[in-house]
């Protein structure tokens, strides 16, 4: 796997554990925003690896649509994730009258294990179609 690409991957997996700490010590608006981040670090890798780069998390959000899911290479569901998990952050972060409740935070706090899961399976798939295409060049 390529550093940048494995890079963000490792941020993703630690943001997953502050998520899961800061769920544990019932903080449950910032368990959301760190599972959100776990997910937006995923999607960075995705974007990496076709060199694709966005200025905004809406940006990012419309091009892992365009590049991923509406070509068929993911489930939509992911994308649902994502955006979901996107304005779930963005209430916990912005609105002072939101609150959470322990369910709605587990079940992102689940989402965005799902979806680092489904990143390290796509890139070792991935990694591994490269390897015998390599091999079958030799």
């Amino acid at each position: 796997m390529k550093a940048i690409q494995q890079q963000y991957i490792e941020v993703a997996s630690d943001n997953l554990g502050d998520a899961s700490l800061l769920f544990t010590h019932q903080s449950y608006k910032a368990s959301v925003n760190r599972a959100y981040y776990c997910i937006f670090h995923c999607v960075e890798a995705f974007l990496y690896v076709l060199d694709v780069h966005a200025k905004t998390h809406e940006g990012v959000i419309r091009k892992f649509s365009e590049l991923y899911i509406k070509t068929g290479i993911l489930d939509k569901n992911w994308s649902d994730i994502f955006k979901n998990t996107f304005n779930k952050r963005q209430s916990a972060d912005y609105d002072i009258s939101m609150t959470l409740s322990q369910k709605e935070a587990q079940d992102v706090l689940e989402q965005a294990e799902s979806f680092l899961g489904m990143t390290k399976q796509y890139f070792e798939n991935l990694e591994k179609r490269e390897d015998r295409q390599g091999e079958m060049k030799l």
